[in-house]
């Protein structure tokens, strides 16, 4: 279907000549004089024109020098009637493809068209590769702006390791790579089926971080379950298109996937009537997505190496602590401030048994107010610090007030709520003497969200109680060794005040009976019985004090006093009374 102009003045030329193109597949058109024919040529844009020399109006010279003046490049093929070929020299000098003579043949007519529209060919199909590769140069410079660009956002995004700063940057890109008026990033929460808001840009005040979303009937939803980018334009389907509240015109949302689990969505919208986003921005956003992963997980590991560091650090610190000190109460201090700082809880307590009741005694709280719960003594099984001493099983409870174990009663005299608890065993030699219980995880992604205690938690808390109970247990064991080395100086102090004591003592005892003994065989000259009397006296009070100190002496030795174990101390008033009735009957006689 190329077209060819015929402009000539003979009608019957003007028919042979269509008649004989038009069935070849040809648009034919023609013009009688000159300036029909420039007119036609201007206006139609033929890709041949056929040219008679001689026309009415306007020559074929004026209508060449009027297609060269407005550069205009058409083949043309002059017709001029035959022996006045010199013609075609002036016509050739002005950019006349060819030339025939009237009459001519058929087949040399088709010929010469044929030969002239080989070259327009060439030259349109070069013009076409031009133009093809023009466009090609823009895309690929554009496709290297574009690769450039998410090079530069990559390395700026993968430099990254602070996981907070790292969302804020990937929305930032997601932005300005595809010119969106919102962007949004939105991270899966752990164990549920809801989406949090992490960054954005453009949303609404509505729309904070840590705001949540559902994941099922929503959009962004759709991308969780499916897995797959949703691209939605609302105004080629002629209706309201709407995203997190609001409507848009345009929206692109692709899934941020590791190893096929999506674990969020990185989305844009646009709100300008009529803009829809095309395939290069789903592509850019798309290539964003996975720098975006690729970062988040290296952002996770090194939050986890340096929690994880953090962590042993601290049970490090604990550990030297609890092994470096004999004081109970210093021991469970640094326990319990170790504890806050890798698990960061609202409140916390330290609770040991009293072996004298069985019963669970608050030592101490995170919260300092140990004393408000002084009064509280938990039974074995009561409460769930009660239950996990009672079975020496860790325990950890998501949803406090749906368990049946909590004791509210505490909760309501300190005026706090309990959430979620976990809670350890203090063990030593398979024997429970206390637990740990932590409350209330702090950490959230926002204000009003909940952080929730794990295994990893339980675990952790776990391996502290392990080493915080043998501490206990050798502080213990340090105080009663201190008792008993108290009791050997008490002895020793006991036997040696005794030894000064009795020698006075016997020598008192033996000047009063050689006092009596003498006053008895009339040695000793007395009036009345006076003498004799103070003198019987003096004995007997001198083995009431010996039979005092005796008594000291047997309840010092750790062969009947033991400070340990189930032996009790002797009963001091009933061996005084025994003895001193003993020394009373045999000074009545």
């Amino acid at each position: 279907m190329e077209k060819i102009l015929i402009i000539d003045d003979n009608t019957t030329i003007r028919s042979f000549l269509s008649d004989m193109l038009r069935p070849l597949g040809y648009a034919v058109s023609t013009a009688s004089d000159g300036k029909r024919g420039l007119d036609k040529a201007l206006t139609e844009r033929p890709d041949l024109i056929l040219l008679d020399f001689n026309l009415p109006r306007l020559s074929g010279v004026e209508i060449l020098e009027a297609l060269q003046k407005e550069d205009y490049e058409v083949p043309v093929i002059l017709m001029t009637a035959h022996g006045s070929e010199s013609v075609a020299v002036q016509a050739f000098r002005l950019g006349v493809r060819d030339y025939l003579t009237k009459p001519s043949e058929a087949e040399h007519i088709l010929e010469v068209i044929e030969k002239a529209l080989t070259e327009s060919r060439l030259r349109r199909e070069r013009d076409q590769l031009m133009q093809r590769l023009k466009q090609t140069n823009r895309q690929l410079e554009r496709r290297l702006m574009d690769l450039s660009t998410l090079y530069a956002v990559g390395q700026s995004v993968t430099s990254l390791l602070d996981l907070e700063k790292l969302l804020n940057r990937v929305v930032e890109a997601a932005a300005y790579l595809t010119g969106a008026d919102e962007a949004f990033l939105f991270l899966v929460e752990e164990r549920k089926d809801e989406l949090s808001l992490r960054d954005s840009r453009g949303l609404n005040e509505k729309w904070v971080p840590g705001s949540r979303l559902k994941i099922q009937d929503t959009l962004i939803g759709t991308v969780v379950t499916t897995g797959k980018p949703l691209v939605l334009d609302g105004t080629a389907k002629s209706r309201e298109l709407k995203t997190l509240g609001h409507p848009v015109s345009a929206l692109v949302n692709v899934p941020l996937k590791v190893k096929d689990q999506t674990i969020g969505v990185l989305g844009v919208t646009s709100k300008r009537p009529g803009r829809a986003f095309a395939q290069d921005d789903l592509s850019r956003l798309a290539a964003l997505a996975d720098y975006a992963v690729i970062a988040i997980e290296n952002a996770r590991l090194y939050e986890g190496a340096r929690q994880k560091a953090e962590e042993l650090g601290t049970i490090n610190e604990v550990a030297q602590t609890v092994t470096s000190s004999l004081d109970l109460d210093k021991v469970i201090r640094s326990v319990m401030k170790g504890i806050n700082r890798i698990l960061r809880v609202e409140t916390g307590s330290l609770l040991l048994i009293d072996e004298e009741t069985n019963e669970l005694v608050f030592k101490i709280t995170l919260q300092g107010d140990t004393e408000k719960l002084a009064p509280y003594r938990l039974k074995m099984g009561q409460g769930i610090a009660g239950w996990v001493a009672q079975r020496g099983e860790p325990l950890l409870v998501p949803d406090v007030q749906l368990d049946p174990r909590h004791y509210r009663a505490i909760d309501k005299s300190v005026g706090f709520t309990s959430r979620t608890i976990m809670c350890v065993p203090l063990t030593v030699k398979e024997k429970v003497i206390g637990v740990i219980e932590v409350i209330n995880k702090l950490g959230g992604t926002s204000p009003d969200s909940e952080a929730q205690f794990n295994e990893n938690d339980l675990e952790l808390l776990s391996s502290m109680a392990a080493s915080v109970a043998i501490a206990i247990e050798n502080a213990r064991l340090h105080e009663a060794t201190q008792k008993l080395v108290a009791a050997e100086i008490l002895q020793q102090t006991v036997v040696t005040v005794a030894h000064y004591i009795n020698n006075p003592l016997t020598a008192l005892a033996m000047s009063a009976h050689s006092l009596v003994d003498s006053a008895e065989q009339g040695k000793v000259i007395y009036h009345d019985d006076s003498l004799s009397e103070a003198a019987r006296l003096t004995e007997k009070k001198v083995e009431e004090i010996a039979a005092v100190i005796g008594i000291l002496k047997e309840m010092a030795s750790p062969k009947s006093t033991i400070y340990l174990g189930e032996t009790k101390m002797i009963d001091i008033r009933e061996q005084l009374a025994e003895r001193l009735k003993a020394i009373e009957e045999k000074y009545k006689k």
